[in-house]
């Protein structure tokens, strides 16, 4: 079988974002290939399948990287449904309901919908091959009929099923290539794959009071849409806000950039290997895992690998010179526009090397109303203090100062008490001075009781950012009374419960919780109770001078030995981790105290004679390479405590030991035993076990039946990887269950038994295959708080479901064969969130009106044909998902009396022909009304809308944008084309000065002929679209904010802009121009930030040498420019790293070309005129060389000299003779050539190892 799409590396489908689908004869020498470049160069992961595989593996690693990527891509060409495994590809696409970008290569959507003879026909075929199939089989051998007739069959119901996946992504929101130019085109596309993946956004903890100004100041010196690197360090005492201020800052800015990182308390971090700290930031910016074998190594691979890459990166708490010069040393390290945002506490850190050019902040003290207000939040939980307290809450101020940690938890700490114990506190903080914040602090400490101080350090030392759960076992066994303690230390700010499992201690109290171990001895570490650093504990134990105070001790990873002599004296020791360490010798009566043991990557050899651990509670045996016959099983004596055995990522294992001896555990965790295929029956013996997780235990195909008898199991976790599972019959008989996860496995049939767990809280079978129906029992779940079945194959819910009266999730997206509701369901009175989208449903009961605490709604590509009348009875209703719902036609009444409605979206709804008004609606923000191409008129708006998005066909009115003063984005469209006839009676954009506000304002409108008079109003617009034929542009001025410009459609008799006062402008596009000179009035030259030139399909542009363009230029695009015959010299753009030229038939000459030394990305497409190329030998950095129908082109000089090249493609190239030089070329991965067919001789190419090499020409050329 011959697949038709292009190649690439081998990395796995989980390594990709988008999947590209296409048929390689029609595009890939051309538009696919650029897509593919455009969409790489931009940090996205595209697959493209390896043609020399065998045909299993391919198939296996196609449909893998379906199933693994975000977004599908078919790009629709004339061939493509004659092509099997393109149409297998899409129907793969659409069943697994992935994000799908339809591209519209040569044909058009109604081809793609079947409504023309293109692709039906193609369809016509292959179902007439099916059925000669069918009787050419049943002549043969009428013996087989049945058997044979089947799977013949089976392939004409496949064509049903392609039929199926083009009508539905035929009528999906795609892109049509309508003209030559390749270029725009993928720049839109691009722009729009990365719009909907996600960008990353830090979480901030506590109270918040504004920090609007540090945020603005920072914002002004970072000034993002300058094109260079740039360096900001945000300096100031500790606990004065830098991180929550750099978070703030990053959440703004994250979604601006491809590369992000946030690399917390590098002050902490670097005190281990510098290399971690390396790994980590390569990781977090490239999602890979590299090598990095020392320091050297890591700064030459982040140099080498962020360098071209536009990075927003902040190091986080940074105390020595030496941390920035790993991980960031100077703006060379990465791509133009990166920027760099440093915390310190000690300002010299970003004075001593002045080369980096580091602009500072310094983070002052806030000012006395927000010191106020936030000491308020803490104290009385209110904003500002109750007025017999005012006076006293004003001296706490004056004593504290306005750190704003030292208000939380002095606020915190007085929280409660009475006047005479504020007094007293009063008294004892004027006695502290200001600037020592440690002793400041610790008058939380010392109010502690002990075991709560207890607590409190082994948080410091050892659990800050770490999991709850063991820590909480281990200070039961202690008797510290955990849960009072941590309510303690939370209602007094000294710690933070994240997410409801995560200790989060602020740098300051972890450092004085550390200070205050440290004073227990400063000299002798065998001294103290708790030993975290890795060199002070190693140091100890190789000199024996461990005593009986040591409570706590931790030991990165280690190949040492230790025995009785070294470990004797920690006779106290309660709490032990270590990494690859060994033990050796007879340890019986060394550890007897010991209650947490952590023996990450312990050795598959068990050195020791014996280890009693006779008062352990928690066992971790993490990421070890054992197995079920390691003798440390049978060596390692436990007593009747251990509560916790967790083995995650003990991969060797195939079944689990017998574990009987275990009677007190209730904790046990196999998360990542890839291989575990058994679970022994001894676990029935665990009567106390409460907590199972089995996730990444693909190999597994059931519980033992003997999980069924733990009456005390609360939580069983299983995730799979779509292998078949069985759940026994007697799984009812859990009685205290409240979770039950299994994901991602095939399961056949739910037990009735189900229903008889009365305590189960949630239930979720997302991801599993198989199951067609849940048991009436289900409505036995009178507990069940959430219920989730998406990407199930559940046809419909039992009426039963009416019982669940706490349900208040119910997901249901994805479930491709649910096509109703039951009745019943507006009986759910608890639910606040329904999801239905991807599902075959066409009607939503009337019912579903009774759901009045019902928060979020989605319908989002469902069949549904139409809301229900009740609708208006969800009052709590706050979201409305519904977009690419096609089959809906109407939008009821009754929508206008959901008072706390936020989002509405119809994108894509082009049946709709009618939105009722909604000015009611007063808490609406968000309204999407794209692609609703039947909509000729806008409802009645609200005053509460922030962004508003429309694009109809049919419009024929625009709305009185005066009202709506609130918006920050707005986009509005009435055509698809220039040459879509427009309904528009005007397009008066009345009260849109109104809009003082506005970020963002795309314009595609057909009769706009001048953009708004007051453009002055918009003082915060950075980007602004106008694709509107016939614009006059010259009065008003544009507005001086802008960042991103793009103007389409100016005509010969349109008065162009004066672009000089731009001096943010960033990113320019000219569109479908008509004019033919005037362009130098335009001032580019003088727009010094500009990064981004594009020019395309500007048909009457005959030169371009009155443009002078400015140097900060960095990439430069012409295409389609038919009549364009000479460039400007490039030479001066000394900048410039990425040139494109595209679709220009007449150009001659591209003057200059060979000196822009920081190029790296060229690409010269179908510019049949272009002469001779002149020696390219001085672009050094060159890494994308990429040639197309360039018939003139005999050789390219100084090919051997481009070290830096990365990836060479060259087709249609019909003169050329020779390519010389290869062995230079060492770091050359991809090699394409096509069609150039008087090629005789490739030099130098067999001393590489190229991961793509794709030679196609006539003449076979001869290889050295």
């Amino acid at each position: 079988m011959e697949r038709d799409t292009a190649t690439s590396g081998g990395e796995s489908g989980a390594d990709y974002q988008v999947f590209l689908s296409f048929r390689g004869p029609d595009t890939r020498r051309g538009f696919t290939d650029c897509l593919y470049h455009f969409l790489t160069s931009a940090g996205i992961r595209v697959f493209r399948d390896d043609t020399d595989q065998p045909l299993g593996a391919k198939i296996e690693k196609i449909l893998d990287a379906i199933d693994c990527s975000v977004i599908g891509m078919p790009i629709f060409s004339k061939e493509y449904a004659s092509s099997k495994w393109c149409l297998r590809e899409l129907r793969r696409m659409v069943e697994l309901k992935k994000t799908i970008i339809p591209i519209f290569y040569d044909v058009t959507p109604n081809d793609v919908k079947l409504k023309t003879s293109l692709y039906a026909d193609a369809l016509e075929a292959h179902a007439s091959t099916a059925y000669q199939k069918i009787m050419q089989r049943q002549t043969e051998d009428l013996s087989s009929e049945n058997k044979e007739t089947k799977g013949a069959e089976t392939e004409s119901e496949e064509v049903e099923h392609w039929k199926k996946a083009l009508l539905e992504v035929g009528t999906r929101s795609g892109r049509e290539l309508r003209q030559n130019g390749f270029g725009e085109f993928c720049i839109a596309i691009t722009s729009e794959v990365l719009t909907r993946l996600k960008a990353k956004e830090k979480i901030i903890t506590g109270q918040l009071v504004s920090m609007t100004d540090q945020v603005e100041a920072v914002m002004k010196l970072l000034n993002v849409d300058s094109p260079d690197v740039r360096f900001v360090g945000i300096h100031g005492m500790g606990g004065i806000g830098k991180t929550t201020l750099a978070k703030l800052v990053f959440n703004e800015l994250s979604c601006r950039f491809e590369y992000c990182s946030f690399i917390n308390d590098i002050r902490e971090l670097s005190k281990g290997e510098p290399t971690k700290l390396q790994t980590k930031l390569l990781v977090d910016l490239l999602c890979k895992f590299p090598s990095v074998s020392d320091n050297e190594d890591g700064v030459k691979k982040i140099r080498e690998m962020l360098r071209t890459k536009k990075v927003l990166l902040v190091l986080d708490d940074v105390d020595h010179t030496e941390q920035i010069d790993r991980l960031a040393d100077n703006s060379s390290w990465f791509g133009s526009g990166s920027r760099i945002i440093i915390t310190t506490r000690d300002k010299s850190t970003i004075e001593r090397d002045p080369s980096r050019k580091i602009m500072q902040f310094e983070m002052m003290e806030m000012n006395y109303y927000q010191a106020l207000q936030l000491f308020s939040k803490q104290a009385f939980k209110e904003d500002f203090p109750p007025t017999d307290y005012l006076d006293l809450s004003k001296e706490v101020i004056s004593v504290v100062g306005k750190l704003p940690l030292a208000l939380e938890i002095i606020g915190s700490h007085l929280h409660g008490k009475q006047k005479d114990e504020w007094k007293e506190n009063i008294r004892t903080l004027a006695r502290i001075p200001h600037k020592n914040v440690q002793k400041k602090l610790r008058l939380s400490y010392d109010s502690l009781e002990y075991r709560a101080q207890q607590v409190f350090l082994d948080i410091a030392c050892f659990f800050n950012n770490k999991d709850k759960t063991n820590a909480m076992y281990m200070w039961e066994a202690c008797k510290f009374h955990p849960e009072s303690a941590i309510d303690d230390l939370v209602s007094m700010s000294l710690i933070k419960i994240i997410d409801h499992e995560t200790f989060w201690m602020h740098d300051q109290l972890r450092d004085l919780g550390r200070e205050i171990v440290c004073l227990e001895n400063f000299i002798d570490f065998g001294k103290r109770s708790r030993l975290w650093e890795h060199k002070e504990a190693i140091a100890m134990l190789k000199r024996r001078e461990g005593t009986r105070k040591v409570q706590a001790l931790c030991l990165s990873e280690d190949s040492s030995f230790f025995g009785y002599e070294e470990l004797q004296c920690l006779r106290n020791l309660r709490f032990l981790e270590w990494h690859g360490i060994k033990f050796q010798g007879d340890l019986k009566h060394v550890f007897s105290k010991l209650i947490w043991f952590s023996w990450y990557v312990c050795p598959s050899d068990y050195a020791a004679t014996s280890l009693n651990l006779e008062s352990l509670v928690i066992l971790e045996l993490s990421r070890s390479n054992i197995s079920e016959n390691w003798e440390g099983w049978s060596k390692i004596k436990v007593g009747d405590e251990l509560k916790v055995l967790d083995l995650t990522g003990c991969k060797e294992l195939t079944r689990i030991p017998d574990i009987s001896k275990y009677r007190t555990l209730e904790r046990l965790i196999l998360e990542d035993c890839e291989k575990l295929i058994e679970i022994d029956g001894s676990i029935g013996s665990l009567k106390c076990l409460k907590f199972l997780n089995m996730k990444g235990c693909h190999a597994l195909g059931s519980f033992p039946e003997e999980l069924c008898s733990l009456d005390a199991l609360e939580v069983i976790i299983m995730k799979g990887k779509g292998g078949n599972f069985s759940i026994p019959e007697l799984i009812g008989d859990l009685i205290s269950l409240t979770i039950l996860e299994i994901v991602g496995v095939q399961i056949h049939e739910l037990p009735r038994s189900i229903g008889r767990l009365g305590k189960l809280k949630r239930l979720a079978l997302s991801k599993c295959t198989g199951i067609n129906e849940l048991p009436g029992s289900v409505g036995s779940l009178d507990s069940l708080v959430e219920l989730d079945l998406s990407e199930t194959d559940i046809e419909r819910l039992p009426n039963s479901i009416e019982g669940l009266a706490m349900l208040q999730f119910l997901h249901l997206n994805r479930c491709k064969e649910l096509i109703e509701l039951p009745e019943s369901i507006g009986d759910l009175k608890s639910l606040t969130e329904l999801d239905l989208s991807w599902t075959k449903i066409t009607d939503l009961p009337e019912s579903i009106g009774q759901l009045r605490e019902l928060k979020v709604l989605g319908v989002t590509h469902s069949k549904i044909k139409k809301l229900p009348k009740t609708i208006g009875r969800m009052v709590k209703l706050e979201e409305l998902h519904a977009s690419e719902c096609h089959s809906m036609e109407k939008v009821p009444r009754n929508i206008k009396k959901l008072p706390r409605l936020r989002i509405l979206d119809f994108s894509g709804c082009d049946a709709i022909s009618k939105v009722p008004s909604l000015s009611k609606v007063s808490s609406l923000q968000t309204l999407r009304l794209e692609g609703c191409h039947k909509l000729s008129k806008l409802p009645k708006l609200p005053q509460s809308l922030t962004t508003l998005n429309v694009a109809s066909l049919s419009l024929r009115k625009l709305p009185d944008f005066s009202k709506l003063e609130r918006l920050n984005s707005l986009r509005l469209s009435d055509r698809s084309d220039i040459h879509t006839r427009s309904n528009l009676e005007n397009s008066n954009l009345e009260g849109i000065e109104k809009l003082t506000k506005l970020l963002t304002l795309h314009l595609n409108l057909s009769n706009l002929t001048s953009i708004p008079t007051n453009f002055s109003s918009f003082t915060h617009l950075k980007v602004l679209v106008i694709a509107c034929w016939g614009v006059d542009y010259q009065v008003p001025q544009l507005p001086p904010t802008l960042s991103h410009l793009r103007l389409e459609y100016v005509d010969v008799e349109t008065k162009l802009p004066c672009l000089v006062h731009l001096k943010n402008l960033v990113w320019l596009e000219f569109v479908n121009w008509s004019v033919q000179d005037g362009l130098q009035s335009l001032g580019i030259q003088e727009l010094h930030s500009l990064a981004f030139f594009s020019i395309a399909s500007c048909g009457n542009f005959r030169t371009l040498e009155d443009i002078k363009l400015p140097k900060s230029l960095e990439k430069l695009w012409i295409e389609n420019c038919n009549s364009l015959e000479t460039m400007p010299k490039l030479s001066e753009l000394q900048n410039l790293k990425g040139l494109i030229m595209s679709d220009c038939e007449k150009l001659t000459e591209i003057c200059g070309l060979g000196e822009l030394l920081s190029l790296e990305e060229l690409r010269i497409y179908n510019c049949g005129s272009l002469g001779t190329i002149s020696d390219w030998s001085g672009l050094r950095n060159l890494k994308h060389l990429n040639i197309s129908s360039y018939p003139q082109l005999t050789e390219i000089p100084g090919l051997g000299e481009l070290k830096s090249l990365e990836t060479l493609c060259v087709t249609g190239c019909f003169s050329l003779k020779k390519l010389s030089n290869f062995s230079m070329l060492i770091k050359l991965e991809e090699l394409e050539i096509y069609d150039c067919d008087n090629l005789s001789l490739i030099e130098g190419l067999n001393n590489l190892s190229l991961r793509v090499r794709e030679i196609h020409c006539s003449r076979n050329p001869k290889i050295t």
